[in-house]
């Protein structure tokens, strides 16, 4: 009997719920947020949430596992938010970086975290 090949993932689907706590960048108080998401060439951008310090998106996308995983900066997923602005260039408010590899191999997570 041949032996059983292990199993890959070769795609991610992520949701983008909402975030808190965000930097006020508008004279206002609020800011205009949206999220980039990245994996390696990659890219998905959130819609922009206008005047909110505490975006909701609840966005789904999918992106194409690389065929090999390590914790190289080139095989994380990173989130950046940023604020919109009409007038000026768009501004920095946070960012994350997940490593994949760390994700998938880590047997005690569950797999929707």
């Amino acid at each position: 009997m041949a032996e059983a090949e292990e199993w890959h993932p070769t795609h991610l689907r992520l949701a983008v719920l909402s975030a808190r706590s965000l930097r006020a960048k508008r004279g206002a108080g609020s800011s205009s947020p949206y999220v980039v998401i990245q994996l390696q060439k990659q890219k998905y951008m959130t819609s922009v949430v206008p005047h909110s310090l505490t975006p909701e998106w609840r966005e789904e996308c999918t992106l194409q596992l690389p065929s090999w995983l390590d914790d190289t900066k080139e095989h994380s997923l990173v989130l950046t938010a940023m604020h919109h602005s009409l007038h000026h260039p768009d501004q920095f408010l946070g960012w994350l970086c997940l490593p994949l590899a760390q994700l998938f191999c880590d047997k005690a997570r569950r797999k929707n975290e």
